[in-house]
């Protein structure tokens, strides 16, 4: 690696050498990337603004994770930490495996760098995965961390086509962060069910949530009007959703509730979407 040391940019801007270089990092020693760490930090903005260049600094630390030399990392990070709000995504989708051992304390620059970035972080689908992987191996003090930081924008991030996805990764986590982050939508779970892709965020903790946010969310759906759901083209899902949950949690419930909207049979099934609810209905009320 040493023949490589002062030709980190110069090889950035080519597609066949970047390729090659990231060849060499990943057999790299210990050694070697210490011998080409000081211009990966020397040039962290300059790569990652260039297409070649972010796939060089991904692998770069990709592998000082793999060695588990986190300190440089981090110590990278702390060195930038006035510019970071110029950093794109390239650092957050190379280091995730950092998540799985360190606290919050720890990665106070990586999370600062979440913190400017989180509406983008969970709403690029580019760095959406990443942001699931991150959510799913992360310590608990550090997922709460990142609900904290979500709280200000959850409802813009319930309804964008990607960001459902982010805060379904965190809704199903069955701990409490789960719960804060169910908390936080508290008020406007009617409003997201009617939402095209919020309304995802609220089928998915009906499915796969804790007991305890499953009942939280009906409650509200209960007070301003559950059967209004029916007729609506994507509340109707979240209705279909609260029958399949309730049936195996209170089957008593799930029976008076199938009764009262079957009640209707005839007028729903002159509706497209009440009359998908009569279906789930009849086959919930056939399993059980």
């Amino acid at each position: 690696m040493a023949n490589l040391q002062g030709k980190i940019a110069a090889f950035s801007g080519d597609q066949t050498e970047a390729l090659h270089l990231c060849d060499l990092l990943e057999n790299a020693s210990v050694a070697d990337l210490e011998k080409v760490h000081r211009e990966f930090r020397e040039r962290l903005f300059f790569l990652s603004e260039h297409e070649f260049g972010s796939l060089l600094l991904m692998k770069f630390c990709a592998r000082i994770s793999d060695l588990n030399l986190e300190e440089p990392i981090i110590q990278l990070l702390a060195d930038h930490i006035a510019d970071l709000e110029r950093m794109k995504m390239t650092l957050l989708n190379g280091i995730g495996s950092l998540f799985r051992t360190l606290n919050v304390r720890e990665l106070e620059p990586l999370m600062r760098l979440i913190d400017f970035n989180i509406i983008n972080l969970s709403s690029d689908p580019r760095s959406l995965a990443n942001f699931e992987s991150m959510v799913q191996i992360a310590r608990y003090d550090v997922q709460m961390c990142l609900i904290d930081m979500i709280r200000p924008c959850v409802l813009d991030i319930a309804r964008d086509k990607n960001g459902n996805n982010a805060l379904q990764s965190l809704i199903i986590l069955h701990n409490g962060a789960s719960d804060f982050l169910v908390n936080t939508m508290a008020n406007n779970i009617t409003s997201l069910s009617h939402h095209p892709y919020a309304s995802f965020v609220i089928q998915k903790c009906l499915h796969l949530g804790s007991k305890r946010n499953v009942l939280f969310i009906i409650f509200e759906l209960s007070t301003t009007g559950l059967l209004s759901l029916l007729y609506q083209r994507f509340g109707n899902y979240v209705l279909q959703s609260v029958v399949r949950r309730i049936s195996v949690l209170n089957a008593e419930q799930c029976r008076e509730l199938i009764s009262e909207i079957l009640s209707r049979r005839n007028e729903l099934e002159t509706h497209d979407s009440a009359r998908k609810v009569v279906k789930t209905c009849d086959y919930v009320l056939k399993k059980m």
